[in-house]
Order: C-alpha cells, then sequence, then structure tokens
C-alpha cells in the first residue's frame, strides 16, 4: 500500500488568483472524496482574511491545513543566519519568529497545523525543535539531501519531500516575461498527455517509496510565473546577513490564458480521482499518517529489553526498535543512565525502566577516545548524564568523571558494564572503550551525512559548516518509523 499525500503550498500574496486557485482546488479535492494537505503561510492566511475570502477558508476547512512559515519570502530573519547562534538563543529566536504565524493560520483557518515545511532550504538544526515545541507534529521537509527520510527527529515524525516528491504542475515553469511587456501565453497544456505522464511517473516512484507527495502550488494553476524581474535581486542576494527588508512592492505577473487554465483544472481532478480509485493507494492526510506511526508517550523495558538494547550500543551508539518501540541512540543513553542511577539510588535493580525521548546534543559531542573507566566512574557518570537529561530533555556533549567522556563513550561503557553484570552477576572492575565515532550509525545517513545550506534566501556567499556540522549532530535523536 502506497501512502499518498496530495499537498500543496498555499503562499502566493501577490495574486487574489491564487485564492481562487486555492477555493477550486479544495472543492475539487472534496468532490472526489479526499483530503488534500495545504502548507499556508501566515502571511498568506492574513490576506485571505483581509480580503473576505469566506469562501476559500470554508472550503480548507474541509482539508488539513498545514504550515509553511509566518512569511512569504519577508522572513524576520533567515533560519539559516540565526541558526549559528548558540542553541538556546537560536531555539528561542525561531519561537518568536513564526509562534505568531502558527497562531494566526490557526485562528483564521480554526486548525492547528499538523505539519510545516520550510522554504527552499532555508533551514536550521534548530527548526524541527522550535516547531515541536510550537504543537507541531510533523516536519515534511528536510536537509536538502538525495534520498530523503521517514522517520522520527527530536521526536518529531519526518516525512521529507526529498526522494519523495512528485509534480502536481506538468509541464508549468517559472518563465520571466519582460515586466515592460507582459504577454499571456496562448498555448494550452494537453491533459491526456499530462495525466500519462503523471501517472507513469507515480507508477515508478511507488515501486520504490511507500510514501509518495504529490507537490504543487496554488498560483500555477493561474499564473504563468512567479513574480516580476523587478524584485528577483532583492528578493535574492543580499549582501549583509540580517533581518531581510520589509515593505517592497510586487509586481503582477501574467496569468495563463483560460484554455491553458481549465486543462490545468481538468488533468488535476483526474489525476485526483485516479489516485482515489486505486486499491493499492491510500490517499491521506499527515495528521492521519502521524496516528499510524505515534507510539505511546512512555514506554517502559524490562530487564530483558535493556539486555538487547546494551547489546545494540556495546560497539558505538545505535538507533533500534525494540520491545514495541524504536529508539534513538539518545533514547538509549537515557535509557542506560536512568537504570546505573536507580541502581545507585534505590540499592536494586528495578523492574523495569522508562524511555524518555531526548534530543540529541547542543554542542559537539566529545570525541570518542580510548577510555578506561573503573567502577566507581561508571557510577558517578550516570547521574551527571541523567540529570542533565532529566534538565534539559537533551544529551550532554561531554561529561566528567575523572575524565572527559562524551556520550558515545558514555553509552558504551554503560552498556558493557551492564552486560558484564548481567553475564558473571557482579560489576566489573574496569570497563576499557576503544576509539570509536561521536556520532551514531544514522550520522551515515544521507540526511544527515550532506546536509546543504544552498538556498536562495540565503546571503550571497553564505555556507554555514557550523549549521552542517550541528545538523550531523542531530543523527543522536534519529529513530525509525515502527513497522
Amino acid at each position: 500500500m502506497t501512502d499518498v499525500l496530495l499537498s500543496w503550498d498555499t503562499e502566493d500574496p501577490i495574486h487574489p488568483e491564487a485564492d481562487d486557485a486555492l477555493l477550486r482546488l479544495c472543492r475539487l479535492l472534496s468532490a472526489a472524496g479526499v483530503q488534500g494537505n495545504f502548507f499556508v503561510v501566515g502571511e498568506k492566511a492574513r490576506l485571505l482574511r483581509e480580503r473576505g475570502r469566506r469562501d476559500c477558508l470554508e472550503a480548507l476547512a474541509e482539508h488539513e491545513v498545514d504550515y509553511h512559515g509566518n512569511c512569504w519570502f519577508e522572513f524576520p530573519e533567515a533560519a539559516m543566519v540565526y541558526g549559528e547562534l548558540p542553541w538556546d538563543q537560536a531555539v528561542n529566536r525561531g519561537i518568536e519568529i513564526e509562534l505568531n504565524g502558527l497562531h494566526d493560520v490557526a485562528e483564521i483557518t480554526g486548525h492547528w497545523p499538523v505539519a510545516w515545511v520550510q522554504h527552499q532550504n532555508n533551514v536550521s538544526a534548530m527548526m524541527p525543535v522550535i516547531m515541536r515545541k510550537c504543537g507541531v507534529r510533523v516536519w515534511n521537509g528536510g536537509f536538502a539531501s538525495g534520498d530523503g527520510m521517514l522517520g522520527w527527529l527530536y521526536d518529531e515524525a519526518v516525512i521529507s519531500r526529498a526522494g519523495h516528491v512528485l509534480s502536481l504542475q506538468g509541464d508549468w515553469t517559472a518563465g520571466d516575461s519582460d515586466p515592460l511587456n507582459p504577454v499571456t501565453p496562448d498555448r494550452a497544456v494537453d491533459p491526456e498527455a499530462e495525466l500519462r505522464n503523471f501517472q507513469e511517473q507515480f507508477d515508478k516512484l511507488a515501486e520504490r517509496k511507500s510514501v509518495v507527495v504529490p507537490l504543487g502550488h496554488p498560483t500555477c494553476w493561474e499564473m504563468s510565473e512567479w513574480w516580476g524581474w523587478y524584485e528577483w535581486d532583492d528578493m535574492f542576494h543580499h549582501r549583509v546577513p540580517g533581518p531581510y527588508p520589509r515593505g517592497r512592492q510586487f509586481r503582477r505577473v501574467p496569468r495563463r490564458s483560460e484554455a491553458d487554465r481549465e486543462a490545468h483544472y481538468a488533468w488535476t481532478r483526474r489525476a485526483v480521482e485516479w489516485l482515489a480509485a486505486r486499491a493499492d493507494v491510500r490517499v491521506t492526510t499527515f495528521g492521519e499518517y502521524y496516528q499510524r506511526v505515534a507510539e505511546p508517550k512512555l514506554s517502559w523495558l524490562t530487564l530483558e529489553a535493556v539486555d538487547a538494547l546494551a547489546a545494540a550500543s556495546a560497539d558505538g551508539p545505535a538507533h533500534l526498535a525494540l520491545a514495541g518501540t524504536t529508539l534513538s541512540a539518545a533514547d538509549a543513553l537515557g535509557v542506560l543512565a536512568h537504570l546505573f542511577c536507580y541502581i545507585t539510588r534505590q540499592g536494586r535493580l528495578p523492574e523495569r525502566v522508562p524511555v524518555q525521548r531526548l534530543d540529541g546534543p547542543a554542542e559537539a559531542p566529545w570525541p570518542a577516545q580510548p577510555a578506561k573507566l573503573v567502577r566507581a566512574s561508571l557510577f558517578d557518570l550516570a547521574p551527571q548524564v541523567y540529570d542533565q537529561c532529566v534538565e534539559r530533555r537533551r544529551i550532554p556533549g561531554v561529561m566528567r568523571c575523572r575524565v572527559d567522556v562524551g556520550p558515545a563513550v558514555a553509552v558504551m561503557a554503560l552498556a558493557r558494564a551492564w552486560l558484564h553484570y548481567r553475564r558473571e552477576g557482579a560489576w566489573p572492575v574496569e570497563v576499557a572503550v576503544e576509539p570509536a565515532s561521536a556520532l551514531p550509525k544514522a550520522a551515515e545517513m544521507p540526511f544527515f551525512a550532506h546536509p546543504s545550506n544552498a538556498s536562495s534566501h540565503a546571503p550571497e556567499g553564505f555556507h554555514s559548516e557550523t549549521i552542517a556540522e550541528r545538523v550531523r549532530w542531530q543523527s543522536w535523536s534519529y529513530r525509525e518509523f515502527r513497522s
């Protein structure tokens, strides 16, 4: 069964015709008996209210409302720029920017957004944390990695677009017309050819992917391009990092011909009906998908399950599926730290150990250098890890237990000590840990290994290895969807 998430980035604040496209697409989907997922920009929602488009909002109410940022290309500050600030400062800055937009979208549409996606690749490692703290449960974006990802990050479901998207815009391309001589194109797409191409591309993608995200922008059903020449340089070539300029006057662009528009709506309707009629396809929403993959907020592991966790972590931090739940490498470290703290403070073994959903480090994880930890060091180490995790809900980058150790050494040492105890009935006098990566195995995934800041929203020449490195750290937070 292939899950299909029909999605539209609803963002054009310039052209009222884009509002008409939103209305028609919502009604087209409702007539086919399926729900769409509309990623609404805060600025777009405010304009729908300002323009009195109750018809659009009422039609939108039959579908899922998602979030596409507070402002359309008018960010008070780009996430990739403030993402270089200290971690908590950046998180607070992002909440300050986005929470008002989320409230406006919720107030105007009547629905708190379920999912979110960034504009292009204007994203930092903190953005998923910011959205989770604001109550948005699904990230339909990513770090521009080649083949995308399905799984959990920071206890937020990630259904990345990379590798999963199929265009609903057909052969529509953003042209560059002369603003002094705007000409409405007189051609019309061939709806039969467009439908046939969509079906062929869908079947190819569905052979490789369990999730397909057909994606479009409502404005493209009405307008022939995004905007005029005069705005391009001002929007995309900022000379100095910092707040974006506001108050620009955007010029209208040519509209598609009536025949062209109607042909596009026609083949879109047939594509939606074709998907809805297929027995091997489930047209769904991000909210419904989330409910299917969501796990209990609190899970408990038996000591036998902890044995399996320790065996999987003894040679290096790793995510795993275990005892009806999934754990990130950070979760695994939290479980082991809780176990050792319980033993220290209670003087006995627990019956079960709770799973805590922890974030990866907000600072560079200490390299996994060779280390030898005596028994006292192990029982000094666990409370440090646990207390920091409880207080800050994330694993520390470094801990002091007679020697400096990072989370990789910590999880390996605690896992090996526990396995020794279970095998021998006594704690080891010393645990030796050889050199290992400071990052878990998930760091090798393209999603983490090759993050990109190649967005046209960036100041000229901007590329941040700081952001890329912080993205890689968060491989500690990754875990798979439970099958």
